[in-house]
């Protein structure tokens, strides 16, 4: 793929996360469309509009956006991270492992992300109740952003229902 194409194609993405932040549709998805097709294989377009997806509650497309963002970039950490949080929304219990394994996943490729510590250790905390590796991975949220204050209240959560 020709290197004009493929900054042309960034351009149209970024233009198209600046008219998503104002809340004009329209354009993202005209501006997305533009670098589909100068780069079909634009993982972080397909990412992207698979949070869309996610955020308006349609899981399973949001699922096969992210499953097409990791098809074009297995080791896009982002789109593994938020697959384990559109499946968690729709999956049955058993199959709470592929979240956590989403979530794993996302944490070997990028072990600053603090968002999937996040989501697995309320993973493991609310769906399948291991609150050891749930403190564990509050612990890891807490040490790359103190600020996190939804970790502390969690892991506390957790000492205080444990009676510690």
């Amino acid at each position: 793929m020709e290197t004009a194409n493929l900054e042309q194609a960034q351009v149209s993405y970024n233009q198209g996360l600046t008219h998503l932040k104002s809340g004009n549709l329209d354009a993202v998805i005209e501006c997305f469309r533009e670098a589909l097709l100068l780069n079909p294989n634009f993982a972080e377009v397909h990412n992207t509009i698979g949070l869309i997806q996610f955020q308006i509650e349609k899981y399973e497309n949001a699922i096969q956006l992210f499953d097409n963002a990791l098809a074009m970039n297995p080791n896009f950490a982002e789109a593994y991270n938020n697959r384990g949080l559109a499946r968690s929304k729709i999956c049955h219990k058993s199959e709470f492992p592929k979240v956590i394994e989403d979530y794993t996943k996302a944490i070997a490729l990028n072990p600053k992300l603090v968002q999937a510590y996040l989501n697995r250790a309320d993973t493991y905390k609310n769906l399948t109740g291991d609150n050891p590796a749930a403190i564990l991975d509050y612990h890891q949220v807490i040490s790359l952003d103190p600020n996190c204050l939804s970790a502390y209240i969690n892991r506390a959560n957790i000492y205080f229902l444990s009676g510690e």
